[in-house]
């Protein structure tokens, strides 16, 4: 399971980086078009009936609008730095999270919703992440004050357990373990993007944020 996960996880990472650095801005936009289209078709089905008005519903907000996000600020010149530092400081705190709570992770979270979230996995994915996103901001970025690299750390930190924490209520809410099968130790690919989704909005609020007051 741990294998599979992890090459899952190295194979998904190489095309995001490539895409992201190798390719045309449009590469990406058409990317994250190709997986939210996959995962309306494919995937939203299971937690909802694509009859139903909530699969609009909470779909255009869920799925739609942080899409739309991402091409805005994939095609925004300035913007894409910051994009980037949001992918980073996401998979960071999954990662780290994970580690710490599959370790030594006791006090659970929120059982009824999610058993494998953790108190000690919440705490490590925050402090891991602090440390490794204040590292490259010093070392690779030379326009973020330690301010905002802390403020931009800790709130997509909240915002991406929180985006999980909500995939985790619809599974729950659906009564199905994964939101797909094409990514094998992963599940669905909206098992992979749920911290994402959420991530992108803030991106974008802090992008403005940054704009607006200069920080």
């Amino acid at each position: 399971m741990f294998i599979n996960r992890a090459i899952t996880f190295i194979l998904l990472s190489l095309l995001f980086w490539a895409t992201f650095f190798l390719l045309p801005p449009i590469c990406l936009s058409l990317l994250g078009i190709a997986i939210i289209t996959l995962i309306i078709t494919t995937e939203w089905p299971h937690f909802f009936n694509p009859r139903s008005f909530p699969f609009w519903v909470v779909g255009i907000p869920y799925l739609i609008f942080p899409l739309i996000l991402l091409i805005i600020l994939n095609h925004t010149p300035d913007a894409r730095p910051l994009l980037l530092l949001g992918f980073i400081t996401t998979i960071s705190f999954d990662t780290v999270a994970y580690l710490v709570g599959s370790h030594i992770g006791i006090h659970k979270i929120a059982p009824n919703i999610s058993a494998g979230k953790t108190w000690e996995g919440l705490v490590g994915g925050i402090i891991g992440t602090v440390l490794i996103l204040t590292g490259y901001v010093q070392l690779c970025v030379q326009n973020l004050s330690l301010f905002f690299t802390l403020f931009f750390a800790l709130a997509v930190c909240a915002t991406a357990f929180f985006g999980d924490l909500f995939e985790s209520w619809l599974k729950r809410r659906a009564g199905i373990k994964d939101s797909g099968t094409l990514l094998p130790g992963h599940g669905g690919f909206l098992d992979r993007t749920d911290s994402l989704l959420f991530m992108i909005v803030v991106v974008w609020a802090m992008y403005y944020l940054k704009q607006s007051f200069h920080l």
